[in-house]
């Protein structure tokens, strides 16, 4: 007999065994529908896909609840929340534990206490996707005009769940909470370290009006040189082959976008013969992609592949003596400055005139290198703890697959 029809999971903790009990939620769940006091400073939070329960303030930039606040649910530490939005993440919702002492949260949440269960053990057995099918099939339509998804709390409280014994809940929902507090330390750590950055990106560049930066490296001195970046380098912009045509898409050469200068992969490839009867232009690795348009206006990175590129980025080559990584960093912490300057209220597009054209402070060569290599230092170190967090959502992801039915 398989695993699945044995109602037991393929991942499973040596001292259980046994089918798991099937159940409907809304057996096991009572639903939460309480209202916080006018006074209450229990903080406002909201559902996120990806990172569960969070302050709304933290979307938002403040709490934008407004007068719908009186109306919020009021949760407690134990209790759970569907938050039946569609997002790319969790297609048909996400269902979180909450693990604070109290919290409020959109009335039009679906919220529920399971008190002879495990929250945790249900917040990730409820989040691991297992249910999409039968949610695809409760849902009545696409989404209603707020955006969320037509399904109701009875609906919800419909799905039929597989639990164990409330022991190896506890156990599974205790293997989950450590994991979730190590992905929260790793996000933590990268979190300081991007913020140690912005520091030294703030202090380590001369501010405006000024000829030399706050922070320095001991054995440099003197005033920087204000140059144009059109003086020191030269640069061009691309295009992009005839749509229409499916034997320009047929190539193998990488066709970078806006959205691509940060990655070493795109999602398009392009042909000799569309490269060639088009203005895309070719770029190698090492050389600087600026994006012209859109919402990616004003980022740049050094290139990470051979390919080509299209009339949203212009490609900057540096002449010697001038470091690629140095200008790089500058560009990235002086971004919203120079949208703010040519952009009206950040939209719109740029031009290689007015790149070209932005004054950049530069110091000796040797004090460009020394602090591209600073910075470069900094982005490796930040990228390896990345590299551990993406490993550790792996990780978890690939036991929540596992470790239930």
């Amino acid at each position: 007999m398989s695993k699945d029809k044995r109602k037991i999971p393929k991942r499973r903790f040596p001292e259980f065994s046994g089918d798991w009990e099937e159940k409907k939620l809304g057996d096991i769940a009572i639903r939460v529908k309480r209202k916080a006091p006018l006074n209450s400073h229990a903080p406002v939070m909201m559902i996120s896909a990806n990172e569960g329960f969070i302050l709304q303030s933290e979307k938002y930039s403040t709490n934008n609840a407004g007068n719908s606040l009186k109306n919020y649910t009021w949760l407690f530490c134990g209790e759970l929340a569907y938050n039946h939005g569609y997002s790319k993440l969790r297609n048909f919702g996400s269902c979180f534990d909450l693990r604070i002492p109290e919290a409020r949260v959109p009335f039009v949440y679906h919220t529920f206490s399971l008190p002879n269960d495990d929250s945790i053990f249900f917040g990730c057995y409820l989040n691991s996707g297992r249910f999409d099918l039968d949610l695809r099939q409760k849902i009545s339509s696409t989404a209603r005009m707020d955006g969320l998804l037509n399904i109701s709390f009875d609906d919800y409280m419909s799905l039929q769940i597989k639990r164990p014994t409330y022991a190896e809940q506890v156990r599974i929902g205790n293997f989950f909470r450590q994991l979730d507090d190590l992905i929260t330390k790793q996000q933590q750590k990268i979190e300081k370290l991007q913020a140690t950055k912005s520091a030294y990106l703030t202090q380590m560049f001369p501010a405006e009006g000024e000829k030399q930066p706050r922070l320095r490296f001991p054995e440099f001195s003197g005033d920087w040189e204000e140059k144009k970046l059109g003086d020191i380098s030269i640069s061009y912009s691309g295009g992009t082959p005839t749509v229409g045509i499916p034997e320009y898409y047929a190539g193998n050469i990488p066709f970078i976008r806006s959205s691509e200068i940060h990655t070493n992969s795109t999602e398009l490839f392009i042909s000799e013969e569309g490269l060639n009867n088009s203005s895309a232009k070719l770029v190698e690795p090492g050389i600087i992609l600026y994006a012209l348009y859109g919402a990616t206006s004003g980022e740049v990175n050094i290139s990470k592949l051979y390919g080509a590129i299209n009339q949203a980025i212009l490609a900057i080559k540096l002449f010697p003596l001038f470091d690629a990584y140095f200008l790089v960093k500058w560009l990235q912490s002086n971004r919203d400055n120079i949208t703010a300057l040519y952009l009206q209220g950040g939209q719109g597009n740029l031009s290689g005139t007015i790149v070209k054209n932005i004054i950049i402070p530069i110091p000796t060569y040797a004090e460009q290198v020394r602090i591209g290599d600073f910075f470069r230092q900094l982005d490796d170190v930040i990228a390896a703890n990345q590299r551990k967090l993406n490993k550790l959502k792996a990780l978890k992801e690939a036991y929540l697959n596992e470790m239930f039915v």
